[in-house]
């Protein structure tokens, strides 16, 4: 009875240490900002909004702190209809401390899988994340980015 609690005690330790060391825990990932959420925000949603090209930029809207920080929040609808998809949020940091800012998206998001000389990239399944370190005169943003918007990512990164 003995030798066969011992097995058993001795095969769950052997699982417990090999999911320990193989089973990683999935870094959380990061689509929308507040109570908006990338393809399933709606313009109707949103502040006040006006034609920009292709789009449909909508500003004025509810804004939530980042790392401590108030925030301004715009976002940007592929599209110039209520229904159309939510592509871009963008979220300007005023009086950004650029080191917390930055440790708090790590903290939540782990390394950024790219740096470009003061740009933080996180490429993810869902979305892309991007913070521009002091963009102008102490002011930080963040863009999360739907992954259909490659051409924004590269404007933002400059690749």
């Amino acid at each position: 009875m003995k030798a066969r609690f011992l097995v058993v005690k001795t095969g769950l330790l052997l699982w417990l240490f090999a999911c320990l060391v193989h089973c990683k825990q999935k870094t959380p990932e990061i689509n929308g900002f507040g109570p908006y959420q990338l393809g399933k925000t709606k313009s109707s949603e949103a502040g006040r909004c006006r034609p920009d090209g292709e789009y449909n930029y909508c500003f004025l809207n509810a804004s939530s702190s980042l790392a401590g920080h108030k925030t301004v929040t715009d976002l940007y609808f592929l599209g110039l209809g209520e229904n159309d998809p939510l592509v871009e949020i963008l979220v300007t940091v005023n009086m950004c401390k650029e080191d917390v800012v930055a440790n708090n998206l790590v903290s939540r998001l782990g390394q950024p899988t790219e740096t470009h000389s003061g740009v933080l990239v996180w490429k993810q399944t869902s979305a892309n994340v991007v913070l521009q370190k002091n963009v102008k005169g102490g002011t930080c943003e963040m863009n999360i980015l739907a992954l259909s918007e490659e051409k924004r990512l590269k404007q933002l990164t400059k690749l």
